[in-house]
C-alpha cells in the first residue's frame, strides 16, 4: 500500500477528529487503533517466537510494515529481555503527511505508528504492558522519528495502550478500514444522490437506537432520507453546502425523524476525486443526552429564578401594605 493511497483520507479524518475531540484524545484513539492492528499482524506473520529470537522477529515485522509503505524502520539498540528498544523511522507516513501538507507540528504526530510498534512488541515479548514514547519526529523538523519502547513501570505517567488483538484486523494493513470501524463516533459515506454507501459500527448503533419504526432498513445504498424521514429541512441544506465544497462543523444540530428528536456534534466534509466532489463524509457524535441535560438545567434555573422573583415581589407587597413587616 503506497502512502498516497491512504494519505488524503487519513489527513482529513485526523483533522476532523481533532476538531471534534481534540488532539490528545485523537492521538490516544489512533495509538489504540495501531496497537489493535499491529498485534494480529505480528501473530499472523510470526505465529511462534522461539526464545532468543524475539528481536529478529521484530525486525521481520518492521520489514513487513515497511514493505506496506508506512516508512523505513531500523532497530537502533535494544535491551532484551525487554528493557528498552529504540526504533528509528524515516518517512513514517504520519510525519511524511504533515510535511506534505506544509504543516510543522507542535509535537510528535506518529500516534498510529507508535501503536503498531506497541502491538508488535507486546505480542513478540509475550507482554501487555509495553508503551511507546516518540522522542523525536520529522514533522517537528527532526532528522528522524525516534520511538522508545519500554515497560510501563519505567515510563512514568505514560498511559498503557490496551492490547486486544482482533485477528480480523490482521488481514492487511488498510489503515482507513481500521479507523473506519474502530472510532467511537459514527462515520458514514453518503454519495451525491444522498444514498448511504458505507458506515461504521457506531453509526449502525446510532441507527438502531434512533431510526423510526417506518424507516427503510439501514444497508449500503439505502437513501439517507428514506432511512431518516423528516430530517430533510435540516440535513438537506447542510449536505448541499458540502457538495458545493464546504466543510461544516456544528454542535448540537437538532434532527427530528417522525417525532424522535436527537442532537449531534457533526463534521461534514466533501469527498473529492480528481477535483470533483463525489460524496460526503459524515462524522457524528451523539450529543442528545448532553443537550437534554443542558436544557433541564436551564429549565431548573429558570424555575428557581421564578420562585425567587415571586418571593421578592411578595415581600415588597407585604412591606407596601404594612411597613412594620420585616423584609424577606
Amino acid at each position: 500500500m503506497a502512502l498516497l493511497d491512504i494519505e488524503a483520507g487519513f489527513w482529513g479524518l485526523r483533522r476532523q477528529l481533532e476538531a471534534l475531540i481534540g488532539r490528545r484524545l485523537t492521538d490516544s484513539l489512533l495509538q489504540q487503533a495501531g496497537a489493535n492492528g499491529g498485534a494480529p499482524l505480528a501473530q499472523g506473520f510470526i505465529p511462534e517466537v522461539t526464545p532468543g529470537e524475539e528481536l529478529e522477529a521484530l525486525r521481520d515485522c518492521l520489514s513487513a510494515y515497511q514493505a506496506a509503505g508506512f516508512g523505513r524502520f531500523e532497530i537502533e539498540d535494544a535491551e532484551w529481555p525487554l528493557g528498552k528498544v529504540h526504533i528509528r523511522g524515516e518517512d513514517t507516513f504520519e510525519a511524511w503527511m504533515f510535511r506534505r501538507h506544509g504543516v510543522e507540528a507542535e509535537g510528535p504526530v506518529c500516534a498510529y505508528t507508535a501503536g503498531v510498534l506497541v502491538g508488535f512488541i507486546n505480542v513478540l515479548a509475550g507482554r501487555r504492558d509495553v508503551v511507546c514514547i516518540e522522542r523525536a519526529c520529522q514533522a517537528q523538523g527532526d532528522d528522524a522519528c525516534v520511538f522508545e519502547l519500554l515497560p510501563a513501570g519505567a515510563a512514568g505517567d505514560v498511559p498503557v495502550v490496551a492490547l486486544s488483538p482482533d485477528p480480523g484486523l490482521g488481514q492487511g494493513l488498510n489503515l482507513l478500514e481500521l479507523l473506519f470501524h474502530r472510532m467511537p463516533m459514527g462515520i458514514a459515506i453518503i454519495d451525491r444522490d444522498f444514498n448511504i454507501q458505507r458506515y461504521n459500527a457506531t453509526w449502525e448503533d446510532f441507527s438502531a437506537k434512533y431510526a423510526p419504526p417506518s424507516a427503510a432498513p439501514l444497508a449500503p445504498g439505502v437513501g439517507y432520507f428514506e432511512h431518516l424521514p423528516g430530517t430533510e429541512p435540516v440535513a438537506l441544506p447542510l449536505f448541499r453546502r458540502v457538495l458545493a465544497g464546504e466543510t461544516i462543523r456544528e454542535n448540537a444540530v437538532r434532527l427530528e425523524s417522525e417525532g424522535i428528536v436527537t442532537y449531534w456534534d457533526i463534521v461534514l466534509s466533501p469527498l473529492v476525486e480528481e477535483g470533483e466532489v463525489v460524496g460526503i463524509l459524515n462524522v457524528a457524535v451523539d450529543a442528545t443526552d448532553r443537550v437534554r441535560a443542558e436544557e433541564a438545567l436551564r429549565e431548573s434555573e429558570a424555575h428557581l429564578r421564578s420562585i425567587l422573583e415571586s418571593a421578592r415581589n411578595f415581600a415588597v407587597y407585604r412591606i407596601a401594605v404594612d411597613p412594620s413587616q420585616p423584609y424577606g
